[in-house]
């Protein structure tokens, strides 16, 4: 069914979107959302301009601002992992969201909220299970919120749930974990994982990459003697 009941946005509706989106159609897709949610749809629908105008007093000003109501209307524990998931990447796995996040109830249900309130969608693909923010722009909304402790925390937790998963392959991660390290005060393990992911460069002849990385590790060390 059409969320607004019949067809298109009635034209008050529409005028308030296009004018507040300003040809941004993620950000037009947001404030219809956000109207409907809202219970907002029907009332428009009756057609009354001043209705509208009222309403665009009201609206976020911004996609940011638009995207982190819809963040703050979640059940408490789907908006811990929404960011958790934030830090993860725009891509996650479902394990290392609950390693990182040590949630020990289930993460379906929070998973779904998300899905849900259309800030992620379930990556269908072989092996572990993954989840894509439905737009890049949904996951450093939620990323930007934090406070830099609280981020710098979770990086690391993202890190070292890695480290605890995959153990036996952390070659094969170097890189992610170079960048999240990276925003800690780890910085020994940073300059680590970055000789790792040079090394890894140099076996599969990516030289230039393998340049990179050594280079970013050498001022690292540089930056920080002893």
């Amino acid at each position: 069914e059409d969320r607004w009941g019949a067809g298109a946005p009635p034209p008050a509706a529409a005028r308030l979107i296009v004018e507040r989106a300003e040809g941004n159609p993620l950000f037009a897709e947001e404030l219809t959302r956000h109207l409907v949610e809202r219970g907002d749809a029907a009332r428009l629908a009756g057609g009354a301009a001043t209705a509208a105008e009222g309403e665009g007093a009201l609206l976020p000003a911004t996609l940011q601002e638009l995207l982190l109501a819809r963040v703050e209307r979640l059940q408490e524990g789907s908006r811990a992992a929404a960011q958790v998931a934030s830090v993860i990447g725009r891509r996650f796995s479902r394990e290392v969201l609950r390693a990182a996040s040590g949630i020990d109830a289930d993460l379906t249900p929070r998973l779904r909220e998300l899905e849900a309130h259309g800030l992620i969608f379930r990556q269908e693909a072989e092996g572990p299970e993954e989840y894509v923010f439905k737009h890049v722009l949904v996951q450093e909304a939620v990323y930007e919120s934090l406070p830099g402790p609280r981020r710098e925390e979770l990086h690391q937790r993202v890190a070292e749930a890695i480290e605890r998963l995959y153990a036996g392959r952390l070659g094969e991660w170097a890189e992610v974990l170079a960048h999240h390290y990276g925003r800690t005060s780890r910085l020994e393990k940073r300059v680590r994982y970055l000789v790792q992911a040079g090394e890894k460069g140099l076996r599969v002849y990516s030289l230039e990459e393998a340049d990179q990385r050594f280079r970013e590790a050498a001022a690292l060390i540089d930056a920080h003697p002893g």
